[in-house]
């Protein structure tokens, strides 16, 4: 689930069961993370579903967003949210459709309702269309959707400023009168024109009416100055290309839901006059504000792995793959890192260096076969976005060899070999191949055919068994070379080039120079 009124990042999310719009103890509650999205941890229908149909029907509870902060304007968001259970976004349309349903309509009719209203496509459904991503995405219905979206939040959050300033109600309370005026009036009037001042000037003196509020000798001013804020978003359409009407939108917004609703809330308290709040908030004064103002980048909108598969036994450090990121704001770079949240299961067993995940640990396919990530994307200035990968791990083909002399032979697929103890003949064949060396016992083999490079030597448990715990075991000289007639010896010393212990020859690499042999890729400590 999502909420989608820009984004509101740290949002109180739960299901309102008794109605009363604050979160009670029982009931189930999400905080929204930098993309909106959220869940209901431990949430069972059967707690909440009282008539056993199998789904949370609207008279057994809502949807209800409360606080946060605005991504795009970075403005603390105030006006509560709601929508009916069935949603998957939380936005002020998903507000107004629960609103028509409590005025007795179905979710269909609501649904109908609104777009007829507000000239929107008729097969949006409001109660599960994203209309920013679908904007950003050039989907049909996704301008019309967003900027109905943004109108609607602009009238109800300056018109709450008004009412707030006069009154000294509850934001809470005013939000809930004033979409009833515009559920009214969509059930009235049939159409929705949120720049015409007609249709404005009713909604805000029928909210206030509803509260035992007047505020009818300041309604023709703040309709001018909600109705010029929504001009603006119109004009914003016709001079934007889709992949830029989020920004122009949020700089619109950064003053109507900021500036422009401090001032009718200073307007509604009587410490600054109306024919002043208007003549700051339209005209040029308006064009001057927005043009001025600056807004947090534009989120990002997907990350991309190029690689979601890692096979087993692979050495710590091994990379997964490189991550990039679909941006609205071109040219911008962007970092990336594990966090916590919703998939972030097995986080501690990767790392990301640059864009590249890299493994913290060796995998075991017969352990556990897909791993969960969260990742961030952030483009540095402010725009971050969230995804969960599940990493999978393969199987490798293992090849296991006796406590006496073994001759072991690979697959043309990848392959891990272990000799065991006795002096061994091992020959990989194709495919990236693994010899494994479990204890000092192993020592003897004779490896036909390994392709440094491409071929590693394991000698994880070796090393372990004689207390060696560096990064660089070749550096430190506990893992030596030797070479004669064109082959090279691989030679272990328990105690290092620091202690007086001689370094013995562990194993035969047939073949293979020795300089080939000697670097660090070539095993896995």
């Amino acid at each position: 689930m999502a909420i989608a009124d820009f984004v509101r990042n740290s949002g109180n999310v739960f299901l309102d069961v008794n109605g009363n719009g604050e979160h009670d103890v029982d009931e189930p509650l999400g905080i929204s993370d930098g993309n909106g999205d959220f869940n209901f941890n431990g949430l069972s229908l059967v707690d909440y579903d009282l008539n056993l149909n199998g789904t949370i029907d609207p008279d057994e509870g809502s949807l209800v967003a409360l606080g946060g902060i605005d991504t795009a304007t970075g403005l603390p968001l105030e006006t509560p949210l709601r929508a009916t259970p069935d949603a998957t976004v939380i936005t002020l349309l998903t507000t107004v459709v629960a609103e028509l349903v409590d005025q007795g309509l179905t979710v269909e009719e609501a649904n109908t309702s609104i777009t007829n209203a507000l000239s929107i496509p008729s097969d949006v459904g409001i109660n599960v269309f994203d209309p920013i991503a679908a904007t950003n995405n050039n989907e049909l219905g996704g301008v019309e959707t967003f900027s109905a979206m943004v109108q609607v939040q602009n009238l109800i959050t300056q018109t709450t400023g008004l009412i707030a300033g006069a009154s000294g109600l509850a934001n809470g309370a005013i939000v809930d009168q004033v979409v009833n005026a515009i559920a009214t009036q969509i059930q009235t009037n049939t159409t929705l024109n949120l720049t015409d001042v007609d249709q404005i000037e009713t909604i805000i003196n029928d909210s206030a009416t509803g509260l035992g509020v007047d505020v009818s000798a300041l309604s023709t001013g703040a309709t001018q100055i909600i109705v010029a804020a929504n001009q603006k978003i119109e004009e914003a359409i016709a001079d934007s290309s889709p992949n830029e009407l989020e920004e122009a939108f949020a700089k619109v917004q950064k003053i109507a839901l900021g500036e422009s609703t401090n001032d009718l809330e200073e307007v509604g308290a009587g410490t600054k006059s109306i024919e002043e709040a208007v003549a700051e908030n339209t005209g040029d004064a308006l064009d001057e504000q927005i043009n001025n103002t600056e807004v947090l980048s534009a989120n990002p909108t997907d990350i991309s792995l190029s690689n979601d598969t890692v096979a087993e036994e692979q050495a710590i450090g091994t990379e997964v793959g490189t991550f990039s990121t679909v941006d609205p704001d071109t040219g911008e770079t962007h970092t990336y890192s594990l966090v916590p949240g919703f998939g972030d299961t097995d986080n501690d067993n990767f790392e990301i260096v640059d864009n590249v995940l890299k493994t913290t640990v060796s995998f075991d396919y017969e352990t556990q076969t897909e791993h969960s990530i969260r990742v961030q994307t952030s483009d540095g200035n402010g725009g971050v976005y969230f995804e969960d990968f599940t990493i999978n791990v393969s199987d490798v083909n293992e090849i296991v060899g006796t406590s006496g002399r073994d001759v072991l032979t690979g697959t043309d697929s990848d392959d891990l070999i272990t000799g065991m103890q006795g002096p061994d003949t091992l020959r990989g064949n194709l495919g990236n191949d693994k010899f494994v060396y479990t204890s000092l016992m192993d020592a003897g083999d004779r490896i036909q055919d390994f392709t440094p490079g491409e071929d590693q030597i394991v000698l994880t448990d070796v090393l372990e068994s004689f207390g060696y715990n560096g990064s660089d075991p070749i550096a430190d000289g506990y893992l030596r070379f030797g070479s004669r007639s064109g082959h090279s010896f691989l030679m272990l010393d328990v105690d290092g080039s620091a202690g007086s212990s001689p370094a013995r020859t562990f194993a035969l690499i047939q073949n293979v120079a020795l300089a080939d042999l000697n670097s660090a890729s070539n095993f896995v400590f």
